[in-house]
Formats: structure tokens, C-alpha cells, sequence
């Protein structure tokens, strides 16, 4: 009859197996650090420069020439392929957030229909102008919230961008630009390969190599939807701005050439999708350029494609142009 009552041997082991089970998921949530949500949290975009770069190091440090900034305000080194990889899970968390209606952290800020008090810029109330070399300034007491509805939001017959391209209208954006660097944490590029006035073979394949500094490379959104749709972010670790570069050729008459070129008019446009590894980002031109005169530029936006703003005046510009000659 206690035979009966008592639980067999077999049992016991798979209640024992569970447990030992259970613990160890209990033990991986919390060296995760958060939910599943935020283990499993990484974009596909996020996913496959995860897997380019998994052969990447895991250590970078501050190279010969300067170009590399992987330093906190605590001058701790930091990894920026990891460091771009953490921010787009940390994105993907709070839009999973913002989806579902959480009320957690600042959630409320991204789904209310309220201007915060907290955010409105009173220096807008006036044109401050105070001298006659001055344009006077718009003048707005919410912030332009609206601006878009307006009639200088709708000149020339402008669409509302919505994060899509425009080619044929103008477009108003409604989204704020967003975090702007302090001046200690502007971005800067510089052509590593080929230099400037450099000849190389025409016709044959090359790789350009572009050297970044104050800028988290690799964060680079659906610019066929979300174009512009976002406001620029910065990484609290290193404060600087999450975005990506790009790398645009264009023909010349010749290397003395003084015409104002066309924007749109380029041999040869590539949005650098990856993390910049030992603060270098790399892009092949698979079948090479023409004989000619040659100008190379780069292109530094933040994650939604957008001009990534300053906070002074006085500065230089955040990319760098040479000349090149194919022979």
C-alpha cells in the first residue's frame, strides 16, 4: 500500500531533470540581463552585420593616426561593432515597447499627442532680430508642431515625406531633427585609400577604405520607408551619433575642373551599411572607373539618413573629398 503512495524512481528523476531545466533558463535570463524580448531583440539588419563581422575583434584600440573613437567620457575603451549591435536591440526593445502600449520609462513621450511643456523653446517666441544683417526668424510658441499643415509647410504643392523619397514635390518632415553632438564629439571622415591626387588603374576593381572618427557606424534604417522618419540619436556611452556613411564618385572634366557640379549626377553611390572595424569602413568598386578625372566623396548621415546637425556655427565639414585619376 506505501508503494503505492510513493512516486516511482522514474518519477522522480524527470521531476529533477525539470528542475535542473527551469534552473538554467532562470540562470540565462539573468546573465542576459533582461527578458527574452531583449536577448532576441536583434533586427535582421542588425543580424547579418552581426554575422559579416563575427570574425571581427572584439578589442579595438586607439590607431596610429587618430581616427578611431572608442573611448567613453570615463576613457574606458569600447567596442564599436559591439556598441552598434547593442543600440539596435536597445532600438528594437523600445519599439516593441512603444507597439504594445507599455507604460514603462518615457513610453507615454512617444505615443502621447501633447506637446511636454518641458521641451518648448521660448527663444522662438521672437525673430530676434537685433541687427539690420539679420533675416528675422520664424516665430512659433509650440514648438512648429504643426508647421507642416501651414502654408509655408505646403509651398509649392509639398507632400508630407512620411519616410518615403520624394523626387517630383517638395516634402515637409514634421520629425525633429533630434540629438545634436556637443562640439567635443563631432564627426569627422578621411579618405585612408586611395589618397588625394592619386592615379590608379582604370577598368580594374578597387577598394576604398574611409577612416571615421565620433561616429557609431552600421545603424543604417530602410531608407525606402523610413527616410528621414526619425530623430538623429546619440550613444550614452560615447555621445556620439548613430549612423552610417556612404561613398559617392563623380565624373570631372578634369582635375582643374571649376564646375559647380550636379548633385544628382554620380558614376557611382554606396550606402556603407557596416560597423566601422578599427575605425574603417570599406567599399569595393567591383568593376572599377573609366579613364578620367575623378571625385571622391564621402556622405556622414545619422541612422535615418538624415544631416546630422551642429552645435556651433564655426566648424568644418564632417566629410572629406580628393581628387583621383584613373589611367
Amino acid at each position: 500500500m506505501l508503494n503505492h503512495c510513493l512516486p516511482s524512481f522514474t518519477t522522480l528523476a524527470r521531476g529533477f531533470v525539470f528542475l535542473q531545466f527551469f534552473a538554467l533558463v532562470i540562470l540565462t535570463y539573468l546573465a542576459s540581463g533582461g527578458s527574452q524580448e531583449e536577448t532576441l531583440g536583434l533586427g535582421l539588419e542588425a543580424r547579418n552585420i552581426q554575422n559579416a563581422d563575427s570574425a571581427a575583434p572584439t578589442q579595438h584600440d586607439q590607431n596610429s593616426n587618430g581616427l578611431l573613437s572608442t573611448e567613453n567620457p570615463e576613457g574606458q575603451q569600447i567596442d564599436l561593432v559591439k556598441r552598434m549591435l547593442q543600440k539596435t536591440r536597445h532600438i528594437t526593445r523600445h519599439n516593441n515597447r512603444v507597439n504594445r502600449n507599455e507604460k514603462r520609462g518615457d513610453t507615454d513621450l512617444f505615443t502621447t499627442l501633447t506637446l511636454s511643456p518641458d521641451v518648448i523653446q521660448n527663444a522662438a517666441f521672437v525673430d530676434q532680430k537685433d541687427s539690420p544683417a539679420h533675416a528675422p526668424s520664424l516665430t512659433s510658441k509650440n514648438n512648429f508642431i504643426n508647421f507642416c499643415a501651414t502654408t509655408l509647410g505646403k509651398v509649392g504643392g509639398a507632400v508630407i515625406m512620411n519616410g518615403v523619397q520624394t523626387q517630383t514635390k517638395p516634402a515637409c518632415n514634421g520629425i525633429p531633427m533630434g540629438m545634436i553632438p556637443d562640439q567635443e564629439h563631432l564627426p569627422s571622415a578621411k579618405f585612408l585609400e586611395p589618397k588625394n591626387l592619386d592615379k590608379i588603374p582604370s577598368g580594374k576593381a578597387f577598394k576604398v577604405t574611409i577612416g571615421l572618427r565620433h561616429l557609431v557606424v552600421g545603424v543604417f534604417t530602410n531608407p525606402e520607408k523610413t527616410y528621414l522618419n526619425a530623430p538623429a540619436q546619440l550613444d550614452p556611452q560615447t555621445n556620439t551619433i548613430l549612423g552610417h556613411t556612404h561613398f559617392v564618385v563623380r565624373a570631372l572634366d578634369n582635375l582643374t575642373s571649376t564646375v559647380i557640379p550636379d548633385p544628382l549626377t554620380f558614376f557611382f553611390f554606396k550606402g556603407v551599411e557596416q560597423a566601422a572595424v578599427d575605425g574603417k569602413v570599406f567599399v569595393e568598386v567591383k568593376n572599377g572607373l573609366p579613364k578620367g578625372a575623378w571625385r571622391f566623396e564621402t556622405l556622414n548621415t545619422a541612422s535615418n539618413h538624415q544631416p546630422i546637425a551642429s552645435p556651433l556655427a564655426p566648424r568644418g565639414s564632417y566629410d572629406d573629398v580628393i581628387y583621383v585619376e584613373a589611367v
